[in-house]
C-alpha cells in the first residue's frame, strides 16, 4: 500500500484483490463438494481448512476497507528510508512520541477528527500547558506522519488535516538565560577536582574558550548497527563524535571538522584550557579526552549534564546559567576581556627580545580589545607587529638615545662593544 500514491489507483486494486479472494473461496468450497461424506473421509479438517481461509480472507478486506487511522500511518512510515535514515536520538525520540500518539488515538480514524479535537489533543500532552514543549514535540511528529499520509498514500484525510485543521504550535517562551562568568567557572572547576570530575573541569574550559556544543565535546552513543566506526563501545552501542585526544598535537594545536572542513585552533590561546592540561601528568596519543571517571568511557547519556549540574549547585551555580555558548556562534565573537587579552598576547610574544617584546604586547592587547584582530590569527601576525613596532623610529630625523622605547632606554639597548655613538 504504501507505493500507491493514487487514491483512486488504491480503491481498484482493493477491489480486483477482493475479487480474486471471493474466487479462491468459490473454488475451495467446489472442491470440497456437496456430499463430504462420500466424497472426502477426513470431511471435518476439511470444513475447518475452508472456514479459516474464509475467516483470513475477510480480515484482510475488512483491513484494507477500514478507515486510515494513526496506528496505520505509523506503521508505514517506520518502514521508509525517511525514517531510517534518522539520526539514533531522533529516531528513538519520534519512536517514543509515537507510541503515546498510538496508544492515545491510534485507533480513531482520521475522518472523524477535525481541529478542535488536536486542540485538545495538544493540551493533553501539554500537561495544559505546564509543559508546552512537550506537547509541541508530540504534535510534531503528528504533523510529520500526517504529510506523510497526504504526500506517500495520497490520502485525503490526510491532507485535510496536515494542511487545513492542523494548529499552530504554540510559541515557546526562552526563559532568561545568562553566559557563566569567568569567576563562576574558575569555582565550578576548583569543585570539578574536589569531587573527583577532573575531565569535567577540563571540558567546561574547552566549552566556554573553545565554544563547542556539548555534543561536539563529549559525542554520543548509538547503536553498533548505526553508520560509523569507533573504538569504543559499551552495552551495545558505540561511541562518536565527540573530542579525542588524537585531536591535539604536540604543540597543543586542536583540529576540529566543522562544515566539511578542518579547523586548526591554538589552544596556547586559551588560559583555562591551558591550566587544565597542566594538571596532566602525560597527554595521552588516542582516547576520548571527557570521560566519566567511575567507568574510564564517554559520559552515557545526561550523565554529563547530570555531574555538571551536581558541581555547579554546590558552588551556588544558579540554573538559569549557561554551560556553554551557542554552537552556531562565532568563535571570532567571544567576550575579551583586558585580563584575558593580555594573557593571550603574553604568550605569543615571550619569544620576542625584551627590547620590543612590550611594545608589541601593548599594540596586541588594544587591538584585541577593539576586535581589529581575533585570538586565532594573532600569532601569525606577530612578524608585522615587530615590524611596524620598528618602523616608528625610521620616521625620525635625529633619534634620541634617551628615547624609550618598550620600557627602556634607546640607548641602553646597544651592546658595549659598540661604542661608536660615543664619539
Amino acid at each position: 500500500m504504501a507505493e500507491i500514491r493514487n487514491v483512486d489507483r488504491a480503491w481498484e486494486a482493493i477491489d480486483v484483490f477482493r475479487g480474486a479472494l471471493c474466487q479462491a473461496q468459490a473454488e475451495v468450497e467446489r472442491l470440497g463438494g456437496k456430499d463430504p461424506a462420500a466424497q472426502c473421509p477426513n470431511d471435518g479438517a476439511a470444513s475447518s481448512r475452508r472456514l479459516e481461509l474464509r475467516r483470513r480472507c475477510n480480515a484482510v478486506i475488512d483491513s484494507l476497507l477500514a478507515p486510515i487511522n494513526l496506528t496505520i500511518l505509523i506503521a508505514a512510515y517506520k518502514q521508509t528510508q525517511e525514517y531510517a535514515k534518522l539520526k539514533y536520538k531522533t529516531r528513538r525520540d519520534y519512536a517514543t512520541r509515537m507510541r503515546r500518539i498510538e496508544s492515545e488515538i491510534g485507533k480513531l480514524p482520521l475522518r472523524d477528527v477535525v481541529s478542535e479535537d488536536m486542540e485538545k489533543w495538544r493540551a493533553r500532552w501539554s500537561s495544559n500547558g505546564t509543559h508546552p514543549a512537550m506537547g509541541n514535540a508530540v504534535m510534531t511528529v503528528l504533523r510529520i506522519l500526517l504529510r506523510f499520509g497526504a504526500k506517500e498514500l495520497g490520502d485525503k484525510e490526510c491532507g485535510r488535516l496536515a494542511l487545513h485543521e492542523f494548529p499552530g504550535l504554540e510559541k515557546l517562551k526562552k526563559g532568561e538565560r545568562k553566559q557563566i562568568s569567568v569567576s563562576q567557572l574558575d569555582a565550578l572547576r576548583a569543585q570539578a577536582h574536589k569531587m573527583g570530575f577532573h575531565t569535567l573541569a577540563l571540558g567546561v574550559a574547552i566549552q566556554y574558550e573553545v565554544q563547542l556544543s556539548q555534543k561536539q565535546l563529549i559525542g554520543h552513543w548509538v547503536p553498533m548497527s548505526d553508520p560509523g566506526t569507533s573504538d569504543v563501545s559499551h552495552n551495545d552501542k558505540k561511541w562518536l563524535g565527540g573530542l579525542d585526544w588524537s585531536q591535539i598535537d604536540a604543540d597543543r594545536f586542536l583540529y576540529l571538522w566543522e562544515d566539511g572542513k578542518e579547523i586548526k585552533l591554538d589552544l596556547n590561546l586559551f588560559p583555562m584550557v591551558i591550566e587544565e592540561l597542566r594538571r596532566l601528568p602525560k597527554i595521552p596519543d588516542s582516547g576520548p579526552i571527557i570521560v566519566y571517571e567511575p567507568t574510564g568511557i564517554p559520559y552515557l547519556e545526561n550523565e554529563y549534564h547530570t555531574r555538571w549540574r551536581k558541581v555547579a549547585n554546590a558552588v551556588g551555580i544558579p540554573k538559569s546559567i549557561r554551560n556553554t555558548y551557542h554552537p552556531k556562534r562565532d568563535r571570532a565573537e567571544m567576550p575579551l576581556d583586558k585580563q584575558r587579552a593580555c594573557d593571550i598576547a603574553t604568550r605569543v610574544c615571550q619569544s620576542l627580545p625584551m627590547r620590543c617584546r612590550n611594545g608589541v604586547l601593548s599594540e596586541m592587547v588594544a587591538d584585541l580589545l577593539e576586535k581589529k584582530i581575533t585570538p586565532e590569527k594573532l600569532s601569525a601576525a606577530k612578524s608585522k607587529y615587530v615590524t611596524a613596532y620598528y618602523r616608528k623610529f625610521e620616521s625620525g630625523y635625529t633619534p634620541s638615545l634617551d628615547q624609550v622605547a618598550g620600557g627602556l632606554r634607546l640607548g641602553d639597548t646597544i651592546s658595549s662593544d659598540h661604542n661608536a655613538w660615543q664619539g
